[in-house]
């Protein structure tokens, strides 16, 4: 079970294994220039005008979700569940704009993972 700290640490492994990012290291890699990353969170509030908050070891964060998105990925973007995200990104002054580009269960990579 999640800890109060890092509410992925039952995922550590796996997060590891996919080289999955925390929020605040892809945040940084972003300012540095990089412009796509791999980070994982639970969902910590429901999508509301297109932005999605999650929560990680970091802290809790926020990317854009656009309306296809949403439409696609709707089930899975629930309070509570833990989830995979590829997202695009530009750091604009201090703030970073980061874009869903896919989602998948962090579950369902788990076990793609113990397939291998």
């Amino acid at each position: 079970m999640a800890d109060a700290v890092d509410p992925l640490s039952a995922y550590t492994d796996i997060l590891h294994r996919l080289r999955v990012q925390t929020s605040a290291d892809f945040a940084s890699e972003v300012r540095g220039g990089a412009t796509a990353g791999r980070v994982a969170g639970i969902v910590a509030q429901p999508v509301d005008c297109n932005t999605l908050v999650l929560r990680d070891s970091s802290g809790e964060y926020e990317v854009l979700v656009s309306d296809e998105a949403i439409e696609q990925y709707y089930t899975l973007l629930k309070p509570g569940t833990p989830l995979l995200l590829m997202l695009t990104a530009v750091a604009d002054d201090d703030a970073i704009q980061a874009r869903v580009l896919t989602v998948e269960p962090l579950d369902k990579a788990a076990e793609r993972l113990r397939a291998v």
